[in-house]
């Protein structure tokens, strides 16, 4: 396995960015327009063009990837899920009573975690108390910007998907977009998914039930409900792996174990608040206490504009 310690730190503290406005229009692809919940197809292989709407969601059950559609094209960005996300009757065993269904909690961790179209913030504590290390993101379709404020340094940082080549630009630093020739930037930083950072730097992610998403969703009957904070809560998350291997980084085999609470929109699309705690990761000791926290916002309004 390649060496973690210092990656994340050292990459946080160099990074981050922002831009917001209009919700992207319908699909030219002849779609109807978003409209209601995002729905979940599945099938064997690449999804068609011909189904689905505007930001639905899809599962190959062969390469068990997750595809959002968004403006006619159907995106994967390095999200793994299984069967979990496709079923409507997950247990619902929550110990207070709440206002959401199951099946609403779920199609809202989908709907943020698998977008194509959505901003937040990060906070990082590495073992801290405090969550002191901040960066902002903001991603549409295949390009992002991101904004770091840490140690204080301030950064900013592009990215896209050129010719299905990954590509940066940090402001001041490159002349211009170059390649991403370092593994380390997929594991340190929400590019190109949202998960990359639980999935292959803590390594959560399940070989049965797929990524941290995913992961989330199956243990949805055993999360409690907090009427007053309107916050839901999972203890003692464990996935297992039989190792993870993604654009030059690789993680050995392991386990870990994590504990997450979160907190729905007011429209209850999206989850606007999510933090995490690191109880034990396979990964490495020093990760241990580590804690997150990740403020959705921006949800389908989010804009990025690239510098030529």
């Amino acid at each position: 396995m390649k060496s973690k310690f210092i990656v994340l730190p050292i990459l946080l503290g160099l990074l981050v960015g922002c831009g917001t406005t209009p919700t992207p229009s319908g699909d030219p692809g002849g779609n109807p327009p978003e409209g209601g919940n995002s729905v979940f197809h599945s099938g064997e292989g690449v999804p068609s063009a011909s189904i689905g709407k505007q930001y639905d969601h899809y599962l190959d059950l062969t390469s068990k990837y997750v595809y959002e559609k968004n403006d006619g094209v159907w995106y994967n960005k390095f999200s793994i899920g299984s069967d979990v996300l496709l079923s409507s009757s997950v247990q619902s065993l929550l110990r207070k009573a709440s206002p959401d269904t199951n099946e609403e909690i779920k199609t809202a961790i989908a709907n943020t975690f698998y977008s194509t179209n959505i901003s937040f913030d990060y906070y990082l504590a590495n073992g801290e108390a405090e969550l002191n290390k901040n960066i902002e993101f903001h991603i549409v379709k295949e390009q992002s910007y991101l904004k770091s404020y840490i140690g204080g340094n301030e950064m900013d940082i592009y990215y896209r998907v050129n010719n299905n080549q990954d590509q940066y630009y940090i402001v001041g630093m490159t002349d211009g977009f170059i390649n991403v020739d370092n593994p380390n930037l997929y594991c340190s930083l929400p590019f190109p998914s949202l998960e990359c950072t639980p999935n292959l730097y803590y390594g959560f992610q399940d070989s049965e039930v797929g990524g941290f998403a995913a992961i989330i969703v199956s243990k949805l009957g055993y999360a409690s409900y907090d009427e007053e904070t309107k916050t839901y809560s999972i203890s003692n998350i464990t996935a297992s792996h039989n190792g993870i291997s993604y654009k030059g980084w690789n993680v050995e085999a392991g386990s870990s174990e994590f504990s997450v609470s979160f907190k729905l929109s007011e429209d209850k699309k999206y989850v606007s608040i999510l933090e995490c705690n690191v109880i034990h990761s396979s990964v490495g000791e020093y990760l241990t206490n580590d804690h997150f926290k990740m403020e959705f916002h921006d949800f389908h309004s989010t804009t990025v504009s690239l510098p030529e």
